[in-house]
């Protein structure tokens, strides 16, 4: 099974509405209830689909801001989930110009997802409370990313050393979500 990756166009639509519900995710608003045209035409939107028999298996929305990304919508089919179309959007998405970070929300509940995002290098920045006032709590996911070389003396990449460097600096804004 090939795994293509792709800017998602127009004529991928209605694939990428069939994707998002059979995701296995009870999703509160429907897909098509958003500007998918307008997203996929725009520019500065990566609309990054992933297609097998040339059919959408799983996309991922990654809006770019200067060298953050962030992950508005991610999702990929029930039948092709753990099969690697999840790493090659996040590698799609990492891969943009000029990327130093990557970011998104995911609810906490979501063990599969959150696992996923873990697995591939991002750290729990912070608990958001009733993410997208749906009632659920939620995680905020980053990932910094850009030169990717290894130093001899940790074994660690410089991704890794900066993103734990963002975490060590910024640490002390979680303890208002960490008071009782």
């Amino acid at each position: 099974m090939e795994i293509v990756i792709e800017r998602a166009t127009l004529d991928d639509i209605d694939g990428l509405i069939h994707v998002y519900k059979s995701d296995g995710i009870e999703h509160k608003r429907e897909l098509d209830s958003y500007p998918l045209t307008e997203w996929i035409l725009e520019a500065k939107n990566n609309f990054i689909v992933a297609k097998s028999a040339r059919k959408p298996i799983g996309f991922i929305l990654a809006r770019k801001k200067g060298d953050e990304v962030k992950i508005d919508l991610f999702s990929v089919t029930k039948k092709y989930k753990g099969k690697g179309a999840e790493r090659k959007l996040l590698e799609a998405a990492e891969g943009l110009e000029n990327v130093m970070k990557i970011t998104s929300y995911t609810p906490k509940s979501d063990k599969n997802m959150v696992n996923l995002f873990k697995k591939e290098g991002f750290l729990v920045y912070n608990e958001i409370k009733d993410l997208f006032g749906e009632g659920e709590n939620g995680l905020y996911l980053i990932k910094a990313v850009g030169e990717k070389k290894h130093d001899k003396r940790t074994k660690e990449t410089k991704s890794v050393r900066a993103a734990r460097s963002f975490l060590e600096e910024n640490i002390g804004k979680l303890d208002i979500y960490l008071k009782p």
